[in-house]
């Protein structure tokens, strides 16, 4: 089973982490709700953990990705299913879901808070 973690900044600014059975008061802690973001739970290429609203480089270093969840429902065309999840709109405005091994395509480059010019 994987750990079902998230990440926001507090109203400082600070990035803060935890999972979701972790001891906390979230009554008392002071977050950002823009930034909140749940982590995919997988890891790019240099071994970082991928949240929602990360942004990707992709060997192509003129296409960057935006890191989503269920946002949009994507249909498979293959299997004739719709899937919600974490999927991925890249910059030159096309889509596509999140592979489940992207070690060795994508690296964290920042996100959307702090780097929004990365995905315009």
């Amino acid at each position: 089973m994987r750990d079902i973690s998230f990440r926001a900044k507090n109203l400082d600014g600070i990035w803060f982490k935890w999972k979701l059975l972790d001891p906390i008061d979230m009554a008392t802690l002071a977050i950002d709700p823009q930034t909140l973001g749940q982590s995919t739970g997988l890891k790019d290429k240099n071994g970082v953990l991928i949240y929602e609203g990360d942004i990707l480089g992709y060997p192509n270093p003129k296409i960057k990705r935006e890191v989503k969840f269920g946002s949009e429902i994507l249909t498979v065309e293959e299997y004739g299913q719709r899937m919600v999840g974490f999927y991925l709109t890249e910059s030159n405005g096309e889509r596509g879901f999140l592979e489940p091994n992207p070690a060795p395509y994508y690296e964290v480059i920042g996100d959307i808070y702090e780097n929004p010019e990365l995905i315009k």
